[in-house]
């Protein structure tokens, strides 16, 4: 294997990604606006301001405060950095890194990867962020060299933080694994709901914006 570091832009289309932003702190606040306009007090009021108050604000406030931070990722045979231009901002050992992965309402696959150590969050993306054939690349060798296999950053880990590496045996990977089976078991259960619920909030949504 060739020792060159590999760099990846973050986001790849930077004007582009700011533009969605915009677009989703303007779509909050209209949706806010049409709530606070009809507010009664009731629970769906409540419930509302949450959906589409709140969360926003805490979506929103990581993607903002990572694009201030970093603006590509860097890889090397032994070590993941998250850099600002020319200086490192967090880096882990390949070792040591952990994932989550999430799939959206929208089917989007979110990675965050995590300092296994210190539980620092290094970043998240989304495909649509780095780009699809940048992606793959970075995938491809993160699990050629952290030695997992390729579908285990893909597949939602339930909201768990697993450690990304089949080298590292420490008892805090190995509880992390522990709990994640048993996550995944729990979900393959009851994931039957996930399209009730994606339609009642769809309904849901539609109530409110009428």
């Amino acid at each position: 294997m060739e020792n060159k570091n590999k760099v990846f832009k973050l986001p790849k289309d930077r004007e582009g990604y700011i533009q969605s932003l915009i677009f989703l702190v303007a779509a909050s606040l209209i949706m806010l606006y049409a709530i606070i306009n009809g507010w009664n007090g009731t629970i769906l009021d409540k419930l509302a301001v949450f959906l589409f108050g709140v969360v926003p604000i805490i979506v929103m406030h990581d993607k903002i405060h990572q694009l201030i931070s970093i603006n590509s990722i860097e890889i090397n045979e032994d070590e993941l950095l998250t850099k600002k231009y020319t200086s490192v901002v967090a880096s882990s050992k390949i070792a040591d890194l952990a994932t989550k992965i999430s799939i959206g309402i929208d089917g989007a696959i979110e990675r965050s990867f995590y300092n296994l150590l210190n539980n620092q969050k290094l970043f998240t993306y989304k495909e649509k962020d780095m780009g699809r054939e940048e992606s793959s690349l970075f995938l491809e060798q993160l699990s050629l060299l952290a030695h997992c296999d390729l579908d285990l950053l893909s597949e939602s880990t339930h909201g768990q933080v697993i450690p990304v590496s089949n080298n590292n045996n420490s008892q805090k990977a190995v509880e992390m694994n522990a709990e994640y089976v048993y996550k995944k078991v729990a979900f393959n259960q009851w994931s039957w709901i996930l399209i009730p619920a994606v339609v009642l909030l769809i309904i849901f949504t539609l109530i409110v914006i009428k």
